[in-house]
């Protein structure tokens, strides 16, 4: 079972009392600067697609920064397709990705997602 607690401005996500994932939300250049660390497992991806729709709604611009990321489920990569379709949809805010970790750009390439997403080096 998926649990999820504050500490400041950090969203921790803990799967059997392990922390999983941890999210970090900072302000920047006017948008926000979400830094992950850990698992983005299947049971995270409606919470972060939830908080970056709430984001993206109001028009901000969010980079979503994955040095920190280990893994990257097929449910969480269409967490972020969603969320990249509510922005054009709407034509309010931006999604940009940050810092993909090797293995998961190439898993998104496969997928054909980084041709529908902004990615950034």
């Amino acid at each position: 079972m998926l649990t999820r607690k504050m500490d400041g401005d950090t969203m921790l996500f803990y799967k059997d009392d392990k922390m999983v994932l941890s999210v970090e939300e900072t302000d920047q250049d006017g948008g926000i600067l979400m830094k992950l660390r850990g698992e983005l497992l299947s049971e995270c991806a409606q919470p972060i697609q939830d908080e970056l729709e709430a984001l993206i709604s109001v028009g901000l611009k969010v980079v979503i920064d994955f040095a920190g990321v280990e893994y990257v489920s097929a449910a969480s990569m269409n967490a972020m397709l969603d969320s990249q379709h509510l922005a054009d949809f709407f034509r309010r805010g931006e999604l940009i990705l940050r810092g993909l970790p090797d293995e998961v750009y190439q898993m998104m390439e496969r997928y054909g997602l980084t041709e529908l997403l902004m990615i950034e080096d």
